[in-house]
This record gives structure tokens, sequence and C-alpha cells, in this order.
């Protein structure tokens, strides 16, 4: 089964960041994260209380396949980064976004949520909307921040303080990083600096502010 929205429906009566102040949003945590190895039908019956997850399970959106209990777990590791911040201050932040604003944050994080292929890129994202919760980042950036995460191999995101300075290091997680956006070569300061910078990358500007919250955060 398939948790994104269907083309063309509206935004459904409950979604993921209802589920965030509801005050279940800990056990929710708690309880998706020790899913493993339970019966199916004990699962769905679970889940059934908690908000957004009870919609879909009765809309028959989501059931007890693998995919759609890894999809469980990855929106329980994203929430989970954010339970330290006062339930006051998340709902403050979705009240001042508009119906559309909403949707296409709602729309764009379960797709990225959905696709990752690791639970370890459902914590960052949750790191990620902490810093939009707190107005350190605009929809945008919050959104192209999650957007380069779920196309980054997780690991290569561990490396990132190593371009810092300039570095001439040319492997996989260069390729990788510089692919997604995170890495650049500096402009030369003057003729023929751009022979010694050929091949030497530095973290590009959003690589940096992506360095900045995961080390905030004790991530790195």
């Amino acid at each position: 089964m398939y948790a994104l929205p269907l083309k063309g429906e509206s935004l459904m009566a409950e979604d993921i960041f209802d589920l965030s102040i509801s005050g279940k949003d800990k056990e929710f945590v708690k309880t998706a994260l020790q899913l493993e190895g339970e019966v199916a039908s004990d699962i769905l019956t679970v889940l059934g209380g908690f908000p957004y997850l009870g919609s879909l399970i009765k809309l028959g959106r989501i059931g007890a396949n693998y995919m759609d209990l890894l999809f469980i777990r990855k929106v329980a590791r994203f929430l989970q980064q954010s339970e330290n911040i006062e339930e006051e201050k998340k709902a403050q932040f979705l009240e001042k976004l508009d119906r559309m604003q909403r949707k296409k944050m709602y729309d764009y994080l379960i797709h990225f949520l959905h696709s990752a292929e690791s639970e370890d890129k459902a914590d960052v994202m949750g790191i990620i909307y902490g810093e939009r919760i707190c107005g350190h980042i605009d929809d945008n950036l919050f959104l192209r921040l999650c957007s380069v995460v779920n196309n980054c191999y997780i690991e290569d995101l561990k490396h990132l303080g190593a371009y810092l300075e300039l570095n001439d290091k040319n492997d996989y997680v260069t390729d990788n990083l510089r692919s997604c956006g995170l890495l650049t070569i500096p402009s030369p300061s003057f003729e023929g600096d751009s022979i010694n910078l050929e091949s030497r990358y530095t973290l590009s500007n959003i690589g940096k502010t992506l360095y900045d919250i995961l080390k905030h955060a004790n991530w790195l």
C-alpha cells in the first residue's frame, strides 16, 4: 500500500503535523519503534488510535506490509527529533501556515519519508524540521535541505566537516556530495588560481547550512 496522497486528492482531515501536536507524539514514537515482530493485526489496532496514522489505516491507505511498517518507523524517527520542542511552539508555527503552505510541506515531506531508503534520513529531516519550527530557516530551505538529504547517501553526510576548508580528495564521497549540490569549487582570487583550484572543493552555501544544522544537533 502507498501512504502518499492520491493525485488530485485534497489534504486529509489529519496530517503528520496534527500528530506532532496531538500530545500523543511521544507515545507514538515509543510504540512505532517497538513494532518489529508484532502480529500484523495487532499493529494496525495499536496505531489506529493515533492521529494521522489512524486515518490512513481507516482509509485503507496503509497496512502491515514491510514497506508500510518501514514508513511508520520513519515517521516516528522524524517526529522524535522535535519531541523536546514545546507543543505550544509547534502549534504556533503550524497556525501561521496557510492551507497551501501546509499542503505543500505535507506532500513533499511524506514523499521524502516514503522514498528514503534509510531511517537515519528521517532523523536528519526531523532535525531540519526542528530548525523550521524555530524559524531559523524558511519553508523553501526546509524542503530544499530535505530534498538534498533524500538524494544523498546518508553516510557521506558525516564527511561534510572535511570540506570546511579546501579539500583535494577525489573519491566517491566527494562525487556524491558534489552531485547533491553540497560542494563547490571556490572562485579564483587572482589569475592562475583557477588551475590550482580546479579539483579542490569546499562546502557550498547549502552545504554549510546543512553542516551547521547537523553539527548543532550533535548528529556530526
